[in-house]
């Protein structure tokens, strides 16, 4: 059976990014390579890869039991959920910040790649599969 204790992992991640996506803009490096490279939608992506699947990982490690399918897309459904909500709170509340589509688009990517990996991994529990 789950525990609190298998999540730690993604509720300590899931924080460290709330406190990123809520740096006032003026915190954030502002550089023209950055710009050109994209940085920040690879940044998105990744931390959003990284969320979804420390989400996963008690699922993988057999540390929840009883596992329905819908939980499988309702993860990354809420990653996804999360990163818009971010979005719209960063235009309407935190300063020098603004809407981004883009970094929608980037955080869906990255909870999609995260639940592709998770479909791929071979310790997948027979409930999920």
């Amino acid at each position: 059976m789950a525990t609190l204790k298998s999540f730690v992992p993604a509720i300590v991640w899931w924080i460290i990014s709330l406190v990123l996506f809520s740096l006032p803009g003026n915190n954030i490096p502002q550089s023209t390579w950055f710009d050109l490279l994209q940085v920040d939608k690879w940044v998105h992506a990744g931390l959003f890869a990284v969320l979804v699947y420390l989400f996963y990982r008690p699922f993988l490690l057999g540390k929840v039991a009883n596992t329905k399918r819908q939980w499988v897309w309702i993860i990354p459904g809420a990653a996804i959920v999360y990163g818009i909500v971010v979005e719209i709170l960063q235009y309407s509340v935190i300063p020098n910040r603004s809407f981004d589509v883009w970094d929608i688009a980037a955080d869906s990517a990255g909870a999609l790649i995260a639940r592709y990996y998770f479909g791929k991994q071979k310790q997948q529990p027979e409930a999920i599969s």
